[in-house]
């Protein structure tokens, strides 16, 4: 006997096997395939032949000893005790027939791919044509153990529904194919809206199988925001709505049976009524009511069902079918089936290839740019609907509305289609700027204080992440129910003004300055960002949206428009620096009530003029207010003014009750909405959502016609009262005497204005602003701009 050691050698593969020659008269034939055999049992790498490296000549017959030089009495009396070494290659005829197969192979896939996406084609079709009707379950994104036919010859043979295969019963029938007893559930194709004010339909159960459940089935509604993969998902979680199948109950955002009707079983038609007009839910039990189950709709909502059982079979039945919708309710489902098929039609345009060119068309040719519905449809259910409008110059539809149907107090997000990109070569003459805006056509009540987000996205922003408002992922964000700004994060900083309902708020994107400056209704809210890195790839512009019924429309500014705004923007701060520089602040001839007692003095004084016949027309003095704010607002960092009380009318203000009469002068600020000429004299600062110290009483103010307990101090004559403002924890605090009386408000937003008010019995009354004691106090307040 002896030992070979064979070093294979192939294209991707190297190897060694040590074979034992037991028998003289083996040939090199029997050596190859015994190598090829060990070789496979090793290596996945497809080889068809061995052969022998080139400097041995052989023939595959031949002796494998003849060929190794060795004779036969050399074998006999094992002389040889060294392993003897063979080099072995795959031979060229398996590499030709290698190639071979892998093309095969590659023609075998290519096939099978081009099959696989002309059924996807074929599906996606089917889809949409069904989804037109609007009158099936969701298509897409349903539970695994569910199944949901497209096509008639899916449900042949199917005894529990051969009776009602007369009709195109595609995407109406949802079967468990298995789901261990668990719950599954799917929706509608679509959210059925408070516009609709009624809506009714009816499930038939077509099969219902035993299983260890009692509950069976649930048949009902859920709120837009439901979660269909949530580990607590039957229909009556997560504020949803249902009637019982097993227990005739009902059921609502719990786990509770609640007696409610009838048990229904296998052949039942269920019929449900979403009343929006009177917030009422109403279940029908193969027509007969089970009367009103819950008062409480709302908001819109989705028709859904939810099934445990292997093999149950539920069917949603036409909506205008004439057997199963009462008379009474055909006029408002034949309307409703209309809009809800428009809805469905234009989601589908606004979804297409042919939409998205038509965007970049129109872009391309006319510089306008548009909202992108295809970025906002990872939701599902999708509740941002998308709608146009006629552009007045290009006679163009342009898709620049959207609203927000329903999300459940969460955040939607939409952007444009177009990003917005530095100039290659900008000039003076054409500055490298760019500009959009947003208009807030309905700012709605949201549990999130935030509500609106306005801003620009980064190219990367993710709109099937979780953090999904403008203002997340490295985006820069302009806060609508804060008036702050937000960049990468979920905090909001003080900024500008909040806005709201019909404002308009211009976004302009310097890219020379790599800056951001936001505008409301053409006021600059002063440069909110600058070094935005991002700028230089290019942004979108985007808005996010948390509330039911948000509507906002996007423009596309031209580059004069948003030249304009910079100069607005330059013109605004420039001013500010005057004054500033000169005065720090100053009051304002323009926030002052006229006519009226109080004159302002060398722009930093008021006095309290006497005899006036504004005064002695009143029947008390102290009913008379006049009021006078600063010129410069205050509405971000830790800022802080003082109001010297130079004369205040008899030296020692005496602290009376909590009514006007003796407040005398009170110190704060006001909004920008302040009315200084008030139609029923609502002039003192504690009016009109301001915010005060009663200098009278030592009491504060808002918003109100009394004041609360605040401070026992007691003002006089060369007084000196503080005002600390921090716009970050929206707190405002009083001093006297540069001693702090504690946190008076924590309610405060910018901007505000530095003002007082003087009671018309306060006479003679001289108080000076010191604006500039912020600068005095920066470091012992920690105050910054």
């Amino acid at each position: 006997m002896l030992l070979l050691r064979a070093e294979i050698n192939t294209e991707l593969v190297s190897d060694s096997f040590i074979v034992p020659i037991r028998d003289k008269d083996v040939s090199v034939q029997w050596l190859l395939s015994e190598l090829l055999t060990r070789y496979h049992a090793w290596h996945p790498f497809k080889v068809y032949e061995f052969e022998i490296a080139s400097e041995h000549t052989h023939e595959a017959q031949h002796k494998l000893l003849d060929m190794l030089n060795i004779s036969e009495t050399q074998f006999v009396s094992n002389t040889i005790s060294e392993q003897i070494q063979i080099e072995i290659v795959e031979s060229e005829q398996s590499k030709i027939r290698r190639k071979q197969d892998e093309e095969k192979e590659e023609e075998l896939r290519l096939e099978r791919i081009r099959i696989e996406r002309e059924k996807q084609e074929k599906r996606k079709k089917r889809i949409s044509e069904i989804s037109l009707k609007g009158n099936c379950w969701e298509l897409s994104d349903y539970s695994q153990f569910l199944n949901v036919p497209l096509y008639a010859e899916e449900l042949e043979n199917d005894n529990e529904i051969e009776e009602h295969m007369s009709e195109d019963m595609g995407g109406r029938i949802v079967v468990n194919t298995g789901s261990l007893d668990q719950w599954c559930s799917i929706r509608f194709i679509a959210p059925i809206l408070p516009s609709f004010n009624k809506f009714y339909f009816s499930v038939r159960v077509l099969s219902l199988p035993a299983t260890t459940n009692t509950w069976k089935v649930c048949i009902g509604a859920v709120p837009i925001e439901f979660n269909i993969k949530a580990d607590r998902h039957w229909i009556g979680s997560q504020h949803s709505w249902s009637y019982i199948a097993g227990t005739g109950g009902k059921c609502y955002n719990s786990g509770k049976s609640v007696s409610y009707g009838q048990t229904y079983k296998e052949k039942d038609v269920i019929s449900v009524l979403l009343n929006f007009e009177d917030g009422k839910i109403e279940f029908f039990k193969n027509g007969k009511s089970q009367g009103v189950a819950f008062e409480n709709l709302k908001k819109a909502v989705i028709p859904a069902v939810s099934m445990t059982a292997k093999g149950c079979k539920l069917q949603i039945i036409d909506l205008l079918d004439d057997k199963y919708l009462p008379e009474i309710y055909q006029p408002f489902m034949i309307k409703n089936v209309q809009i809800l098929q428009a809805h469905l039609q234009q989601k589908q345009h606004y979804l297409s290839n042919e939409f998205e060119l038509q965007l970049a068309e129109i872009l391309e040719e006319h510089h306008i740019n548009q909202l992108y519905p295809r970025f906002s449809a990872h939701r599902n259910p999708a509740s941002l609907y998308f709608s146009s409008s006629i552009d007045d110059q290009t006679k163009l539809s342009i898709c620049n509305t959207m609203t927000n149907h329903g999300s459940g107090d969460k955040w939607r997000i939409a952007r444009s289609f177009g990003a917005y990109y530095p100039k290659q070569q900008p000039s003076e003459e054409q500055p490298n700027v760019a500009a959009f805006e947003f208009v807030i056509l309905n700012d709605a009540k949201s549990s999130n204080t935030w509500r609106i987000c306005c801003g620009v996205i980064p190219i990367d922003f993710e709109s099937n992440n979780d953090k999904i408002w403008v203002g997340a992922q490295s985006s820069y964000a302009y806060i609508s129910g804060t008036g702050g700004k937000c960049f990468n994060s979920a905090q909001s900083n003080s900024y500008g003004e909040r806005y709201g309902s019909n404002d308009r708020i211009s976004v302009l994107l310097d890219f020379s300055n790599l800056s951001l400056e936001f505008f409301k209704n053409n006021e600059s809210q002063g440069i909110a960002y600058e070094g935005c890195s991002c700028l230089e790839s290019g942004v979108y512009a985007a808005v996010s949206v948390t509330a039911s019924n948000a509507k906002v429309r996007f423009n596309s500014l031209s580059e004069q428009q948003a030249i304009h705004l910079k100069q607005i923007g330059i013109t605004q701060r420039q001013a500010l620096v005057d004054v500033t520089n000169k005065y720090g602040n100053i009051w304002d001839a323009h926030k002052l009530t006229t006519p009226g007692f109080l004159e302002i003095v060398e722009n930093m004084y008021i006095e309290c003029k006497a005899d006036n016949d504004q005064i002695k027309s009143k029947k008390n003095d102290y009913e008379t207010w006049n009021c006078v704010a600063s010129r410069l607002p205050y509405q971000s960092g830790r800022r802080y003014f003082e109001i010297e009380l130079i004369e205040i009318g008899g030296g020692e203000l005496k602290k009376p009750s909590n009514s006007q009469k003796g407040w005398k002068i009170c110190i704060g600020v006001v909004p920008k909405t302040y009315n200084f000429n008030h139609s029923k004299n609502k002039q003192w600062v504690g009016a009109q959502n301001s915010f005060s110290l009663v200098v009278g009483n030592g009491q504060k103010c808002f918003n109100s016609a009394k004041s609360a307990a605040y401070t026992n101090e007691q003002f006089e004559r060369n007084d000196t009262v503080g005002v600390l403002m921090d716009f970050d924890n929206h707190t405002l605090e009083f001093y006297k005497n540069e001693k702090a009386l504690g946190e008076a408000f924590n309610n405060l937003y910018g901007p505000v204005y530095a003002a007082v008010s003087v009671s018309a019995d306060c006479k003679p009354c001289r108080l000076k602003f010191r604006p500039n004691a912020e600068d005095e106090k920066m470091e012992q307040l920690f105050l910054f701009r």
